[in-house]
């Protein structure tokens, strides 16, 4: 007789099959599971001129899972320097899938009538970056 016994080739049919399961359960853990967490948006970005003038932005939590604080997870840029924050609404805690406004006050006439201001928005994961005309 020639040719390999049942047993080895019932064995051998089982580790293919269980080999081909696991590569095609790590490619799809890897696909949808393993995006990067917390990742931000801006969804708006408007400009009041005035003495002081000040650059209110939304931004929202993409992640479905994490919270972002804003305090400590987010830098804040405007027109490339780095800023701090003048007041949040509601909260500097931004849940899952929710938005937060950040106000910022400009300095150095960065707001006046007629300049492009551009913020960027540093998160854990990513950034945003928009612009608008005061």
């Amino acid at each position: 007789m020639k040719g390999i016994s049942q047993i080895i080739a019932t064995v051998l049919m089982l580790m293919i099959t269980i080999g081909l399961a696991g590569t095609v359960f790590v490619y799809l853990q890897s696909s949808l599971f393993g995006r990067v967490e917390k990742q931000i948006s801006i969804t708006d970005l408007t400009c009041n001129v005035g003495t002081p003038g000040n650059v209110f932005l939304t931004v929202k939590n993409l992640d479905s899972k994490l919270n972002i604080n804003g305090t400590t997870e987010l830098t804040f840029l405007l027109n490339g320097a780095p800023v701090s924050v003048a007041s949040w609404l509601p909260s500097p805690a931004i849940n899952v899938g929710t938005s937060s406004t950040v106000n910022i006050t400009c300095v150095a006439g960065n707001c006046d009538k007629g300049v492009t201001v551009i913020v960027k928005v540093v998160g854990p994961s990513n950034s945003a970056e928009s612009d608008t005309v005061c």
